[in-house]
């Protein structure tokens, strides 16, 4: 879905005055001025659907008061996940980690790129790969060697 009608935004906006004052305060912090683009990207998230992108929103927005993120001031968090055959639990880890980019930061990553990945990897990628969205598995690019070329 590449534009979000208005109409669907103003929808969308209609319901957000209805969530309680602590949700719209964290909405606040998520948009950071930028409500219309907000929106737009839940809606795109969700093929246009206002009440599936409202759903996910607050959804979101509860998981950050619960995860106590916006306390967050410092830093970036990174994550860098060794996964081999002595780390196989692992591999879940990168259907927790996709799960929570998907679900919160929706159409904010454009590219995750699996770098120099072990041989068991295939095995865990044939798992994890039909339990993601379509438009998460079209943003994974598995590099062979060391990612160079």
């Amino acid at each position: 879905m590449a534009v979000v009608p208005q109409e669907s935004i103003n929808q969308f906006e209609a319901l957000m005055e209805e969530v309680d004052e602590s949700l719209k305060r964290t909405f606040q912090n998520v948009h950071q001025g930028y409500p219309h683009e907000t929106l737009t990207r839940f809606l795109k998230a969700r093929e246009g659907n206002v009440t599936k992108a409202h759903k996910m929103l607050v959804d979101c927005l509860n998981w950050r008061v619960q995860n106590d993120i916006d306390d967050m001031l410092a830093g970036l968090p990174v994550f860098a996940v060794g996964v081999g055959l002595s780390t196989f639990d692992k591999a879940s880890l990168m259907t927790i980690i996709s799960s929570i980019d998907d679900l919160n930061y929706p159409e904010k990553t454009q590219t995750y790129y699996i770098v120099n990945a072990p041989y068991v990897f295939s095995a865990c990628w044939k798992v994890v790969k039909p339990l993601l969205q379509e438009r998460t598995r079209r943003k994974i690019d598995v590099l062979s060697g060391c990612g160079q070329e």
